[in-house]
């Protein structure tokens, strides 16, 4: 009699878990994909995005055009497109003619890897050197830029480091930068990778001369 039932037991159970695997791959069949299909495709799209290629070179005058069109969309996300007032001809002056005021690197990515609108070119970095009466040689990071749908990848990273790696060929003992103070992800980008905020700590006001000042203070200097 124990045994009988003992059975029962067993058949009904195997019954209920055969019903269930049977939901299941109607469940399946329905949506076209297993549990298991989903995962090696969510796993497949992780390993893309984490382990996504990408170099960092230094740029040359052809490639103004696409850092004239990364500067803009930079100050897009800074809330100031208007501000933007050079061309791409003065970068391709200033930056690749005989006597350069900055240098400047780019990220690109390969051809499988482009952006939605079929772009290599993701990133830059456009620095100059300085010099402190402090320090010494100095190394000033105007602009890093990543575009969004590359971001979180590595990159932005790979362009800081590189920078302070030309920033050392050239004993420079700073590299300096501002950010603006709503910019929270770039402060902490920066802090996450060594940067110390001296706003307060020293005191410091960012002071500029431009325009019609520029002109007045120029046009007021003491004769030769």
């Amino acid at each position: 009699m124990r045994k009988s039932l003992f059975f029962v037991c067993i058949r009904n159970v195997l019954s209920r878990q055969t019903k269930a695997t049977r939901r299941q791959k109607r469940a399946e069949n329905a949506s076209g994909l297993s549990s298991v299909s989903l995962r090696r495709i969510l796993t497949s799209f992780l390993f893309l995005f984490s382990n996504m290629n990408y170099k960092i070179r230094a740029a040359v005058k052809e490639d103004c055009k696409e850092i004239y069109r990364m500067i803009v969309e930079l100050s897009v996300y800074e809330k100031v497109p208007d501000k933007v007032k050079i061309t791409q001809e003065d970068l391709e002056r200033d930056g690749f003619g005989q006597n350069p005021f900055f240098e400047c690197l780019v990220a690109e990515v390969p051809e499988e890897h482009k952006s939605k609108e079929g772009r290599t070119a993701v990133g830059y970095a456009l620095y100059a050197c300085a010099y402190s009466t402090w320090n010494g040689r100095s190394i000033c990071l105007e602009d890093l830029y990543v575009m969004q749908e590359f971001r979180g990848k590595g990159i932005g990273k790979g362009l800081l480091r590189k920078v302070a790696e030309e920033g050392k060929k050239k004993q420079c003992q700073k590299l300096q930068l501002t950010v603006l103070d709503w910019n929270k992800s770039a402060r902490e980008f920066y802090a996450a990778n060594g940067a110390v905020d001296i706003t307060e700590s020293e005191g410091r006001h960012v002071i500029s001369f431009h325009g019609q000042n520029l002109d007045n203070l120029a046009n007021e200097a003491p004769k030769d």
